[in-house]
């Protein structure tokens, strides 16, 4: 409402659309295969019960399990490959599914009875000019900006408003001028908004191929565990000081996850290989499993700064990595 009525709503460049809907069943992924490298992979059969991703050029689909007993499936999609016009019916969804998660598809269809609700959205990724402002106002979460539910970042960017609406709170109370503050604040918030939005946008055909997307997963998750995630987990964002002897950093930090987003997407768009059934887990990798781990570290200012600094370097280095892995080195 405020977005809107103060005329701050901007466009995101993303351009992607979501449908989804409830079915009054329990779907066992885990019965999907008879295949001994698949029932080995979990032979408690507790797969169904997380999210599960099924991913193709262009979308991913999720299957997850709710309190209701029902389950929830998704299809996010770019638009300029799966236009929303062939997903926003349920009937459409389903012809969808067959055509691109056959499997899903017919899994579904002795459910049709059950269908709880259907829902969609279209163009969701927004962008605002303004986040908070020293008048007593501030927007929190979708009612601000939106990148993308893959990853779940919505759930990071409302933690990191409530820390700095919170910080705003207390400083105007005491009676402060909280009018720098508000303004480094949604700056520094809608940079962050940006260099997210790039996990994203015109990266979505990445998710049809095996090898490319599991190293942009992991990638993205080593770029968040690394830098993004650790500011939060010392609650930095609500701190102006600290965060201003950081810009350089951050602004270096933000460059290099940019250009690795487009040599991502470089390496996709050459990529001509095939790829066998193969499994991996992030946290197989010590490196990863090591930065992951670290976020619960309870480190002073200047140990913390250190420590960014050493994870960008380490950052730079996994970024060569991938680039030779890019190559074919």
């Amino acid at each position: 409402l405020l977005r809107r009525k103060l005329g701050l709503s901007r466009p995101a460049s993303h351009n992607a659309n979501a449908v989804w809907f409830r079915i009054g069943r329990r779907l066992k992924i885990d019965e999907w295969s008879g295949k001994a490298a698949w029932k080995d992979w979990m032979p408690t059969e507790e797969r169904w019960m997380s999210t599960v991703h099924l991913m193709g050029k262009g979308y991913w689909t999720w299957l997850i399990p709710l309190a209701s007993e029902s389950h929830s499936i998704g299809i996010v999609a770019d638009d300029a490959l799966h236009p929303y016009a062939t997903l926003n019916r349920f009937d459409k969804a389903m012809a969808w599914l067959h055509k691109f998660e056959p499997q899903c598809a017919e899994v579904l269809e002795s459910h049709r009875g059950e269908l709880d609700d259907f829902l969609g959205l279209q163009h969701f990724s927004h962008s605002c000019a303004q986040m908070y402002s020293a008048d007593r106002w501030a927007l929190i979460g979708e009612a601000g900006v939106f990148t993308d539910p893959f990853y779940s970042p919505g759930s990071d960017f409302i933690s990191i408003g409530n820390d700095i609406v919170s910080e705003l709170i207390t400083r105007e109370r005491r009676g402060e001028d909280i009018t720098h503050h508000a303004a480094f604040f949604s700056r520094m918030y809608l940079l962050l908004f940006n260099a997210f939005l790039k996990l994203y946008d015109g990266q979505y055909p990445i998710m049809g191929n095996a090898q490319v997307m599991t190293v942009k997963v992991a990638w993205d998750n080593a770029c968040y565990w690394a830098i993004s995630a650790l500011l939060y987990f010392r609650r930095k964002y609500r701190d102006m000081a600290y965060m201003q002897q950081l810009e350089g950093l951050l602004t270096r930090f933000f460059f290099l996850h940019a250009r690795m987003q487009h040599k991502l997407k470089q390496w996709n768009d050459t990529d001509q290989a095939s790829y066998g059934y193969q499994q991996m887990s992030l946290l197989d990798m010590p490196y990863l499993h090591r930065i992951q781990g670290q976020l619960w570290d309870d480190i002073d200012d200047a140990t913390l700064t250190m420590r960014l600094q050493e994870n960008f370097a380490e950052l730079e280095r996994y970024a060569e990595v991938i680039l030779q892995m890019a190559a074919g080195r």
